[in-house]
């Protein structure tokens, strides 16, 4: 709509019509004074200079953004598909828990599976009392076959500390 196709009752109820202000140029800056007072706003140069920096940084984080994506997707884990396997971790004569540090590394072992394209996710199991010789953990994975499952398996470091790992194939249901 322009202004040409107005009628001359339109344009002046336009005309009439309270019109937003900006606010005195002294409230806005002891607004923003405050603001930079608290640690809220951070004064930055203005000008050419700052302009081209704040572009370049964008351009920078669009780049890098873009990128992640990208390697991300390629990277990234696949969806479990075909027959997935359970892996479960006997601890052997040697493999007494050790707490965190084991913990992360079996965390990084999985990541490094997961980056090769292998679905897998895993826990650790409680201790029972009752049953001292049951499974300590176990890892999923989907993997071609249970050859592929037992060539995962064995990379694990749960087999460097004495552990055994069973490596049974998931029954599909619904």
């Amino acid at each position: 709509m322009s202004d040409e196709s107005l009628s001359p009752d339109d344009e002046q109820a336009l005309r009439g019509m309270k019109r937003d202000r900006l606010p005195p140029s002294r409230i806005e800056n002891a607004v923003v004074d405050a603001l930079v007072h608290d640690g809220l706003l951070v004064r930055r140069a203005r000008g050419i200079g700052s302009w081209r920096l704040g572009m370049s940084l964008a351009a920078c984080l669009a780049i890098a953004i873009t990128a992640w994506l990208v390697i991300g997707k390629k990277n990234a884990p696949t969806a479990a598909s075909g027959p997935r396997f359970v892996l479960l971790l006997y601890a052997g004569e040697d493999a007494a828990r050790e707490g965190p540090g084991r913990r992360q590394e079996y965390a990084a072992w999985a990541r490094g599976v997961a980056m090769r394209g292998t679905a897998i996710s895993g826990e650790e199991l409680a201790d029972d009392e009752s049953d001292r010789n049951g499974p300590r953990g176990f890892f999923v994975v989907s993997a071609a076959d249970a050859d592929a499952a037992r060539a995962i398996a064995a990379t694990c470091p749960h087999v460097r500390y004495g552990g055994r790992i069973v490596v049974r194939r998931i029954v599909s249901g619904s």
